[in-house]
């Protein structure tokens, strides 16, 4: 097939019926971004359409490339291409023919095939609507408008008008915190600006205080992108406020569709006078890392050993590493109202306070993220591998010896399976619970499925649950070996309305117990799978213990 006839059937194919529904939900100019990258309709045209993308030249700066599929006077299909900058909401573009050229002719044997023959307009309402005008010298095009409807879109990319449609997957997490300072007859005003992002998610806030009551304009790099209302509280007799900016958009806040990084940052009182101000540091600045676990797709949780100076005592550390962020928690319940250390190898990072509540239960938690959240400490240490400890004084109050893991594993995944050989005796060592969230593979994306390890002085313990997946049989493989079927139902009292609402799970012990299959293979560092028929529907590896 030609890419001419591949045209021709744009409308009959994937032009044909396809409806996306805006998630724009602001009436403000739209901001372009490669969200609206796929294959877009010409309502008011029969089987006309463009196949947009938009692509980042090696420079920084992003351009947008259109095959524009059409048809010329005696009917036969033909294309045009159009390529230009973005300028605000609408590309830009010089409208290309390519002329001259057969069927799988050798490249370089042409010179100047692509001629300039006119221009080509795309301004965007929205993800999903658009104008279209051109003007060309063909006589056979002419020029005129026409309106435009989204078709399709990329997987895995999303089309909000924020700054994060532009963020890929691996983009490193970005970081500012700045103070404001105070300009000419404005001495004791204060602020600040910060600015978070990473895939995903980006967060950009001023807040200013000890100003005057009113409202202050907000300027980034010259444009005025908000307004800040500063009120009296607490019958002081100094105005304080703060706008926030979130991509994608949240709840009430507006859209962050603006880079701040290496930006002037401007703010004007309601007479035009600059209040406060300072400069963004430029791009890239990013969060020390430190040895923290790079970013993944494992949730691990492990019972911390009580040494007995509170018996009635629990506590757990766990372990997330998500797409775009890193969290190691610490929790403690039924010990003193206190304030106890975590340490990890011994080093003390962080202090852990219990409280009671009106029941008089008591518990507490610590809580470090990666990349750096208000409100959390800064996760700049890995704790696979490690010794953990939750410590009074001197004194230790529980403890992981060796929280599962190795440092120098910082991918959950292996492509190809381990033999475990004859199998290894995992029963000695210290008290363990672990559990492990299996990566869902994206066939049943609702479905969620984990795996537990259990040790104690009555032997060892390994389960694999699903849920929320079709009634069926599914294959459990550990280290590539079956090891036994999981067979899945709709709970008792529930009724099969055509939704993925079965479960089921499948036990080993060893000792054996009744209605239990022997545990007679490792299960420390094995790839765990589900599998329906040849499809892996759950993968990934189990932490080291």
């Amino acid at each position: 097939m030609t890419l001419r006839s591949i045209a021709s059937s744009l409308a009959s194919t994937l032009f044909a019926g396809l409806l996306l529904v805006s998630t724009i939900p602001t009436a403000t100019a739209f901001n372009l971004t490669g969200g609206v990258t796929g294959w877009w309709n010409q309502p008011d045209e029969q089987n006309h359409g463009l196949i947009i993308a938009i692509s980042q030249l090696p420079g920084g700066e992003q351009t947008g490339a259109v095959f524009w599929a059409h048809y010329d006077d005696e009917g036969e299909p033909t294309w045009l291409i159009a390529k230009g900058p973005l300028v605000g909401d609408t590309i830009e573009a010089d409208l290309f023919e390519v002329d001259g050229i057969t069927f799988m002719q050798p490249s370089g044997t042409v010179d100047g095939a692509e001629e300039i023959v006119g221009t080509f307009d795309i301004k965007f309402n929205d993800c999903d609507s658009g104008i279209v005008t051109y003007a060309s010298q063909l006589s056979r095009v002419g020029s005129g408008e026409f309106r435009i409807s989204r078709l399709t879109t990329v997987p895995g990319m999303d089309c909000t008008g924020g700054i994060t449609d532009n963020i890929p997957p691996s983009a490193q997490p970005e970081r500012f915190d700045i103070e404001l300072l105070p300009a000419t007859g404005f001495a004791d005003a204060r602020g600040d600006a910060e600015w978070d992002a990473r895939p995903g998610s980006a967060e950009f806030e001023v807040h200013i205080e000890n100003v005057q009551q009113g409202t202050y304009d907000l300027f980034v790099a010259g444009e005025l992108r908000g307004e800040i209302i500063a009120s009296i509280d607490d019958g002081g007799d100094q105005a304080e406020g703060y706008i926030e900016f979130r991509s994608p958009q949240r709840r009430d806040y507006p859209l962050l569709n603006f880079d701040p990084s290496g930006a002037n940052i401007e703010i004007f009182n309601a007479s035009g006078a600059l209040v406060l101000s300072s400069v963004a540091p430029e791009p890239g600045t990013v969060a020390d890392l430190g040895t923290a676990p790079p970013f993944g797709d494992e949730d691990i949780l492990v019972t911390m050993t009580n040494a007995g100076v509170y018996p009635a005592g629990d506590a757990y550390a766990e372990l997330e590493r998500e797409p775009n962020i890193v969290i190691f928690e610490v929790d403690v319940d039924d010990i003193p109202v206190g304030q106890y250390s975590v340490r990890v190898d011994t080093i003390e990072r962080g202090t852990l306070e219990v409280t009671a509540d009106s029941d008089g239960d008591t518990d507490g938690e610590l809580e470090f993220r990666y990349p750096a959240t208000p409100g959390y400490p800064l996760l700049d240490f890995d704790p696979r591998g490690a010794l953990i400890e939750v410590v009074e004084g001197s004194t230790t109050l529980f403890s992981i010896d060796t929280f599962p893991g190795t440092p120098q594993d910082g991918n959950d995944d292996q492509d190809n399976p381990v033999d475990p050989g004859p199998g290894t005796d995992e029963s000695a060592g210290p008290e363990l619970e672990l559990v492990y969230d299996i990566p869902n593979r994206g066939v049943y994306t609702q479905a969620d499925a984990n795996a537990y390890f259990s040790r104690d002085e009555d032997g060892i313990e390994f389960e694999v649950e699903i849920e929320d997946v079709p009634v069926a049989s599914y294959t459990l493989k550990v280290g590539g070996l079956t090891r036994g079927t999981i067979t899945t139902r709709i709970p008792s009292g529930e009724n099969n309305d055509g939704d993925f609402s079965a479960e089921g799970e499948i036990d080993f012990s060893n000792p054996q117990r009744s209605g239990e299959i022997l545990l007679d293979f490792p299960v420390s560092g094995q790839l765990i799978e589900i599998l329906e028929g040849e499809t892996v529907i759950f993968s990934g590896t189990f932490p080291e213990f």
